[in-house]
């Protein structure tokens, strides 16, 4: 699938000495029109998408990819609009930012991969193979899993807390945090064990029984 998006420009605004571009961006292949304001330097472009949109980080490659294309007058607005930068323009990288992390597409980017990566850079379990769908489904899942683990970790241990009854006082606040520090490690060691022997009844499914391995592995190594 060949990537062409194209540009409408809709005004400008500037923030400090910045000047940023409104433009429309639309790409038929995939269906994507998004309004977007960008920034230029004579070589890279950075690229902020409307906050109300959905996230789709494989989506919003694709149509950033589409600029590239020999066809997009894409570079041709920025040659016009940005006339003032005297250096021969050009467009390397193509920056937006999502979940506080930011990502480069290139012309010779792949919007898989680079979605897969930015997934993986924030914890997700990815495979090689994964769409973003997957992704999202597989780790909301991890998380459901988790917490309910975390709920019956804590059920078992207040129990047993309750029986010990501890008497301590502090005279600085650096004490105090340096106690309950030590309280949160000591708490997250004894979960780690938890999580270690825990197992899931065998009339789980085995999707929930695989989701188990997962995230021994995520948590554990």
């Amino acid at each position: 699938m060949q990537l062409l998006t194209n540009v409408t420009f809709k005004g400008m605004s500037f923030i400090d000495e910045n000047k940023l571009l409104n433009i429309n961006a639309e790409c038929e292949a995939i269906r994507a029109n998004y309004d977007l304001k960008l920034e230029y330097d004579g070589r890279d472009v950075f690229v902020t998408f409307p906050p109300y949109s959905r996230i789709e980080v494989s989506k919003w490659c694709q149509l950033l990819l589409g600029l590239f294309h020999q066809q997009s007058n894409f570079k041709q607005l920025l040659s016009k609009e940005y006339s003032f930068l005297r250096c021969k323009k050009k467009v390397e990288c193509i920056f937006f930012e999502v979940h506080g992390t930011i990502i480069c597409v290139r012309e010779n980017s792949n919007p898989y991969e680079l979605m897969r990566h930015h997934f993986s850079e924030l914890g997700y379990v990815v495979f090689n193979t994964d769409t973003e769908c997957q992704i999202k489904t597989r780790n909301e899942n991890l998380l459901k899993l988790y917490n309910f683990i975390y709920q019956m970790y804590l059920q078992e241990n207040t129990v047993s807390d309750s029986k010990v009854k501890k008497h301590v006082f502090f005279l600085t606040i650096e004490e105090e945090q340096a106690y309950y520090m030590k309280e949160k490690q000591i708490n997250n060691k004894r979960f780690e064990e938890y999580l270690q022997n825990f197992e899931l009844d065998s009339e789980s499914s085995e999707e929930s029984k695989g989701l188990l391995i997962l995230l021994k592995k995520k948590l554990l190594h």
